[in-house]
Formats: C-alpha cells, structure tokens, sequence
C-alpha cells in the first residue's frame, strides 16, 4: 500500500552517545573529529553535534531520528564545511519537555539555535521532518538560508491516513517491521531483527512522547505551507523514487515551485537513502554544495 505523504527518518543507528555541555567553537573543530555539545535553547539543553571548518552548515534528522542519523553526512560534509546536526528538541540527547509539538516548535527552536550559536547565515540541510522544518524556515527566516537541500521531505502540509500514523507511531514490533517496509524500497531489509533494532532504539531514545504528539498534529495542518514558492534560497531537492511514506509526486511539486531547484530522484531507493543510496546521496550534497570540491572516494 502506498501512504501520503510521509516523514520519518527510522533510525537503526545505537542511541545517541552522552552530550558533554561545551561552549561553542566559533572556529571550528579539529579535522576529522567530531564533538558533542551543547547549548541552551528557550530553558532547554539542545545536543548538536560539530565538525570542520568554513561555510556554516546546519544538518537536521527526521522524525523519531537524531544527530547520529546525519553522522555519516558529517563525516562527509565537515571536509570542507562548519557543520551543525543539531537532535531537535524532544530528540536524541536533546531535553524531552513534556509539551503539545507541533511543526511550529521545532521552527522556532531552529530559530533560537541559530541565535544561540551566532549562526547569522548557513546553509541548510534536513532529512523528511528535518527537511518540512527546513523549508518552513527558509519561508520564515531567508535572510538566513544560504542554501537549502530537501531530502526526502517539504514544508507541505501531511495527508495521513490510519495506517501511517499508527506506523510512525509505532509501539508494536509488528508496526516496527511495517514501518522498515514502507522507509525501504527493498523489502529484504525489513527483517525481524532489524525491527527489533528499531523498536529498541525508539524505547532507548525516550522520544515516543515526541513523536505522537506530532503525528497527532499533522492532522490540523498547522504551520505547514501548500506554497514553496517564495523561497529563493538556491535549492537541492533529493528524493528516492520508490518513496512510498513520502511520494515523489511531491519532490516534483517542490521542484515545480522553487525556481531554480535542482531534483535529484535515485534509484531503487525508498525514503532512506542515507542507508540505501548513501554514495549518490553524498555525490549529489557535494556537487551542490561545493561544486569545486574533488569527487569523493
């Protein structure tokens, strides 16, 4: 069954390692590390992770995800860029208020992150949740976007039926596995151990609280936009073609309206392509993002 319009990274990464409080590197940090910090947001501790030098580079996960989903990414990117990945607050080792989220609160908590850390500008990057915060914050404040990449996800507002909430929501090993077939478009790596990991991930992360609650808002349409045609920010748009939690349909449309927005569809890839198409992920970022920058290896 094909769902609309989808979300959420399913992370099969171990939870995220403990965040140590450290005051912000305005330079960077030593090539080839990565570090845990973190700063406060609004009263609340936000976890981010931090690596390399140059252009400032904000990174954020999907639904039910954290930073450590994006480590890949920044392993890859701090080569030649400032990168931030920030777990989005009621994620990762970020604190988990026990609040009504809504779209709208991770907005103004990017917001308050890039004012925190003295981001005046960045480019900016998300994945499915992330990349929906990422347009609406493109929208909201574009005079801070340098450039913009949405992968797998858009500002649009979500059309969910039944099954999908109960799938992003999921608290059932049996909804686990059906989540894994619907992220992936090969469906042998949604094995019962590979649900195990996901389920146990999602019990460790502490964020089910998070997650129902913006599921259960998706269905207002609240702080979403039908239109992404004001941003003008240059703009990489990434999407697999057998997505079936968030349609291709919809990476056209977002191509159609950002004038200028380059889409990139993969191949024989789902609504993960961090894990199933990790190198033509990393081909596309770099020759958007540093187009003068050697092919990697």
């Amino acid at each position: 069954m094909r769902i609309a319009a989808g979300v959420a990274a399913l992370t099969l990464a171990a939870a995220v390692a403990t965040s140590a409080a450290a005051t912000p590197a305005r330079r960077g940090t030593a090539p080839g590390r990565i570090d845990n910090r973190s700063a406060v947001v609004h009263g609340s501790k936000i976890h981010y992770l931090e690596a390399g030098y140059g252009q400032p580079l904000v990174l954020l996960h999907g639904l039910g995800g954290s930073a450590e989903t994006m480590k890949p990414l920044v392993a890859i990117l701090a080569r030649r860029h400032h990168v931030y990945a920030p777990d989005q607050i009621g994620f990762g080792g970020s604190d988990k208020p026990l609040i009504d989220y809504r779209i709208t609160t991770l907005v103004e908590f990017l917001h308050g992150f890039f004012t925190t850390l003295g981001i005046e500008r960045a480019d900016l990057a998300g994945h499915a949740l992330g990349a929906r915060v990422a347009s609406l914050y493109a929208l909201e404040h574009p005079e801070r976007i340098a450039r913009l990449v949405l992968i797998s996800g858009a500002g649009y507002p979500p059309d969910l039926d039944a099954e999908t909430e109960r799938v992003l929501s999921f608290a059932t090993l049996a909804d686990a596995r059906r989540a894994l077939e619907l992220a992936y478009a090969d469906d042998g790596r949604a094995t019962p151990a590979a649900a195990e990991r996901v389920f146990a991930a999602r019990l460790r992360s502490g964020s089910a609280w998070t997650v129902g609650r913006l599921v259960a808002s998706f269905r207002s349409g609240e702080g979403f936009a039908d239109d992404l045609a004001p941003i003008k920010a240059p703009t990489l748009i990434v999407w697999g073609r057998q997505d079936e939690l968030a349609k291709p349909s919809l990476a056209e449309r977002a191509h159609r309206q950002i004038r200028g927005s380059r889409l990139v569809l993969l191949d024989h890839c789902g609504h993960l392509p961090m894990d199933e198409a990790p190198q033509a992920l990393q081909q596309a970022l770099t020759a958007f993002l540093d187009p003068a920058a050697p092919p990697s290896q």
